[in-house]
Protein backbone atom coordinates (compact mmCIF):
# COMPACT_ATOMS: atom_id res chain seq x y z
CA UNK A 1 0.00 0.00 0.00
CA UNK A 2 1.22 3.10 -0.83
CA UNK A 3 2.44 5.71 2.20
CA UNK A 4 1.50 8.89 0.99
CA UNK A 5 -2.12 8.20 1.00
CA UNK A 6 -3.06 11.65 2.31
CA UNK A 7 -1.70 14.89 1.41
CA UNK A 8 -3.07 17.99 3.04
CA UNK A 9 -2.37 21.87 2.34
CA UNK A 10 -3.07 23.99 5.59
CA UNK A 11 -5.46 27.05 5.02
CA UNK A 12 -4.27 30.03 3.31
CA UNK A 13 -4.35 33.71 4.84
CA UNK A 14 -4.45 36.58 2.18
CA UNK A 15 -6.20 39.80 1.40
CA UNK A 16 -9.01 39.68 -1.76
CA UNK A 17 -7.14 40.87 -4.39
CA UNK A 18 -9.24 39.59 -7.46
CA UNK A 19 -12.45 38.07 -8.44
CA UNK A 20 -13.59 36.97 -11.83
CA UNK A 21 -14.12 34.62 -14.36
CA UNK A 22 -17.55 34.03 -12.75
CA UNK A 23 -19.92 31.16 -14.49
CA UNK A 24 -23.43 30.73 -13.00
CA UNK A 25 -26.29 29.10 -14.48
CA UNK A 26 -29.08 26.97 -13.61
CA UNK A 27 -29.51 23.47 -14.29
CA UNK A 28 -31.69 20.58 -13.81
CA UNK A 29 -30.21 19.56 -10.58
CA UNK A 30 -30.07 23.19 -9.10
CA UNK A 31 -28.25 26.73 -9.70
CA UNK A 32 -24.34 25.97 -10.38
CA UNK A 33 -21.49 28.95 -10.38
CA UNK A 34 -17.12 28.73 -10.74
CA UNK A 35 -15.13 31.38 -10.06
CA UNK A 36 -11.62 32.04 -9.72
CA UNK A 37 -10.52 34.57 -7.20
CA UNK A 38 -6.98 35.82 -5.90
CA UNK A 39 -5.84 36.46 -2.58
CA UNK A 40 -2.20 38.88 -1.70
CA UNK A 41 -0.24 37.90 1.10
CA UNK A 42 3.04 38.15 2.65
CA UNK A 43 6.11 35.28 2.44
CA UNK A 44 8.22 33.96 4.79
CA UNK A 45 10.99 36.78 2.99
CA UNK A 46 8.25 39.66 3.87
CA UNK A 47 7.50 39.82 -0.38
CA UNK A 48 4.07 40.65 -1.39
CA UNK A 49 2.74 37.74 -3.32
CA UNK A 50 -0.33 36.43 -5.07
CA UNK A 51 -2.20 32.84 -4.96
CA UNK A 52 -5.24 32.39 -7.48
CA UNK A 53 -8.03 29.42 -6.48
CA UNK A 54 -11.23 27.91 -8.30
CA UNK A 55 -14.30 27.65 -6.49
CA UNK A 56 -17.10 25.63 -7.76
CA UNK A 57 -19.94 26.70 -4.14
CA UNK A 58 -22.32 29.14 -5.50
CA UNK A 59 -23.31 30.39 -1.46
CA UNK A 60 -19.60 31.18 -1.39
CA UNK A 61 -19.26 32.99 -4.76
CA UNK A 62 -21.74 34.67 -3.56
CA UNK A 63 -20.18 35.61 -0.26
CA UNK A 64 -17.24 36.47 -2.58
CA UNK A 65 -19.53 38.86 -4.49
CA UNK A 66 -20.30 40.88 -1.92
CA UNK A 67 -16.68 41.18 -0.47
CA UNK A 68 -14.69 44.59 -0.86
CA UNK A 69 -11.11 44.09 -2.58
CA UNK A 70 -8.46 44.32 0.47
CA UNK A 71 -10.99 42.03 2.31
CA UNK A 72 -8.74 39.48 4.74
CA UNK A 73 -9.89 35.75 3.67
CA UNK A 74 -9.24 32.35 4.92
CA UNK A 75 -8.91 29.79 2.06
CA UNK A 76 -9.02 26.21 2.47
CA UNK A 77 -7.73 24.20 -0.82
CA UNK A 78 -6.40 21.29 -2.41
CA UNK A 79 -3.93 21.57 -5.61
CA UNK A 80 -5.47 19.90 -8.55
CA UNK A 81 -4.67 19.27 -12.09
CA UNK A 82 -6.31 18.39 -15.24
CA UNK A 83 -4.92 16.15 -18.44
CA UNK A 84 -5.77 17.26 -21.91
CA UNK A 85 -4.56 14.03 -23.96
CA UNK A 86 -5.00 15.29 -26.67
CA UNK A 87 -1.81 17.88 -26.57
CA UNK A 88 -0.03 15.53 -24.02
CA UNK A 89 -0.70 18.55 -20.91
CA UNK A 90 -1.48 18.85 -17.93
CA UNK A 91 -3.04 22.27 -16.62
CA UNK A 92 -2.89 22.95 -12.13
CA UNK A 93 -5.50 24.65 -10.33
CA UNK A 94 -5.58 25.50 -6.81
CA UNK A 95 -9.23 24.29 -5.92
CA UNK A 96 -10.85 26.47 -3.19
CA UNK A 97 -13.55 24.41 -0.57
CA UNK A 98 -13.92 26.58 2.29
CA UNK A 99 -13.51 30.56 2.06
CA UNK A 100 -14.11 32.52 5.11
CA UNK A 101 -13.42 36.29 6.15
CA UNK A 102 -11.10 36.42 9.21
CA UNK A 103 -12.81 38.94 11.47
CA UNK A 104 -10.89 41.56 13.60
CA UNK A 105 -8.50 42.25 10.81
CA UNK A 106 -8.23 44.90 8.79
CA UNK A 107 -6.70 45.35 5.00
CA UNK A 108 -3.44 46.76 5.63
CA UNK A 109 -3.13 50.66 4.74
CA UNK A 110 -1.58 51.50 1.63
CA UNK A 111 2.30 52.39 2.28
CA UNK A 112 3.09 55.95 1.61
CA UNK A 113 5.65 56.16 -1.42
CA UNK A 114 8.17 59.15 -1.84
CA UNK A 115 6.65 61.35 -4.67
CA UNK A 116 9.46 60.66 -7.70
CA UNK A 117 11.12 63.97 -9.41
CA UNK A 118 12.58 64.42 -11.99
CA UNK A 119 16.21 64.57 -11.84
CA UNK A 120 17.65 68.29 -11.36
CA UNK A 121 18.80 68.76 -14.79
CA UNK A 122 20.70 72.47 -16.13
CA UNK A 123 17.92 74.76 -17.35
CA UNK A 124 18.72 75.37 -21.16
CA UNK A 125 20.17 78.23 -21.61
CA UNK A 126 19.38 80.80 -24.50
CA UNK A 127 21.41 80.66 -27.96
CA UNK A 128 24.43 82.39 -28.12
CA UNK A 129 24.15 85.77 -30.70
CA UNK A 130 24.81 85.57 -34.14
CA UNK A 131 28.79 85.83 -35.44
CA UNK A 132 29.25 89.58 -34.89
CA UNK A 133 30.71 89.93 -38.73
CA UNK A 134 32.67 93.38 -38.04
CA UNK A 135 34.46 91.76 -34.77
CA UNK A 136 37.98 92.11 -35.40
CA UNK A 137 40.25 90.32 -32.80
CA UNK A 138 42.99 92.38 -30.75
CA UNK A 139 46.71 91.06 -30.18
CA UNK A 140 45.86 90.49 -26.14
CA UNK A 141 43.12 88.05 -27.50
CA UNK A 142 45.46 85.21 -28.59
CA UNK A 143 45.24 82.21 -26.12
CA UNK A 144 48.98 82.17 -25.64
Amino acid sequence: MDNLVVNAVAPWQGYLHWLGNIREGNGKNGPWAFADFTIRYTDHKMQEKFMTFSIGDVDKIDMLKKLDIGTPLKVGWTPDATENTQADRWYPTNRAYNVSVIKGVDAPKPQKTEKITAPNFPQPQPPLPGNDTHYSPAETDLPF
